[in-house]
């Protein structure tokens, strides 16, 4: 008997270890995924015009009130833009959707500065650290009392965020207005660097078979006292997106000061925002048609 319970103690604490540390994503990156499977609505289906992205898209971007030749306009962003982008190009990949053209919002043409990795290197597509060791980096334990801690408090800073329509929209604003947001800082443009991202431009028309890739910069929110020096970024990508036949779209205004235009990050719009540089975007600049 005492050596029946002796086995049993231990199969509890070899079940505890394993509870507290091995860590599975499902658990820390629900909404990454959420974005991702709903994705897959849309495979194997042509579109006109599709959007891909980061969250920034996911965010900024609606495509829910627009119609082009009586065909849909989806919204294939997900977080981070699956932080590594061969990683969502291979997802892109998986979809097998065609479409005419793409606009392309990424968070990476904010930062194309010389010192700046475009991609988040040993990540997969849910943003989970690539471990090959038994015990992963996120562990259930901490994902548990993370949600505890949650619950307790009287406000959730994005509860419950990504609820994601069939076409890849993003519609559950709850704007933490009490959080304070950090704004973007400008850098200085790197031609080497914009190079490089512009490598993607090619590789996305080649996934989708499209003949033009917009490349949007996306409204965000700065420091006043930043502005000129975002306008001098802005205006190097400009020139250089001219000098290598790429499609640059920005929007009327894609600089704020004031950050009750956001929600939880600087280049996170709120609603309001979301809905009029979307009306910006697909009938003033693509000329679309509303439904």
């Amino acid at each position: 008997m005492a050596q029946d319970k002796k086995f049993y103690i231990a199969i509890l604490l070899i079940a505890l270890i394993v509870v507290i540390n091995y860590g599975y994503r499902n658990f820390y990156y629900n909404q990454n995924r959420l974005a991702v499977r709903n994705n897959y609505v849309m495979a194997n289906k042509s579109f006109d015009y599709i959007v891909v992205g980061g969250s920034n898209a996911k965010w900024g971007i609606d495509t829910s009130d627009y119609k082009s030749a009586n065909s849909d306009i989806a919204n294939l962003s997900i977080p981070s833009g699956g932080f590594v982008f061969k990683n969502y190009a291979d997802h892109l990949k998986d979809l097998n959707i065609k479409s005419k053209s793409i606009v392309y919002s990424s968070y990476d043409i904010l930062q194309l500065n010389k010192n700046v990795s475009l991609d988040e290197v040993g990540l997969d597509l849910y943003g989970a650290k690539i471990n090959r060791h038994f015990f992963a980096s996120h562990r259930l334990i901490n994902s548990i009392l993370k949600n505890i801690k949650n619950t307790l408090k009287t406000y959730n800073l994005i509860p419950d965020y990504y609820q994601v329509d069939k076409l890849g929209n993003f519609h559950n604003f709850n704007c933490n207005i009490n959080k304070q947001i950090d704004p973007i800082k400008p850098g200085l443009f790197n031609e080497d660097k914009a190079n490089e991202f512009i490598q993607r431009i090619t590789l996305l028309k080649s996934i989708f078979g499209a003949s033009d890739v917009i490349l949007r910069f996306p409204p965000i929110y700065i420091n006043e006292d930043k502005r000129e020096e975002w306008g001098l970024y802005i205006d190097s990508l400009r020139k250089f997106c001219i000098k290598n036949n790429i499609h640059f779209y920005i929007s009327a205004k894609p600089l704020y000061s004031d950050q009750n235009y956001f929600c939880n990050y600087a280049h996170h719009p709120n609603e309001k925002l979301q809905q009029k540089i979307s009306d910006e975007l697909f009938v003033d600049y693509l000329h679309l048609k509303l439904k």
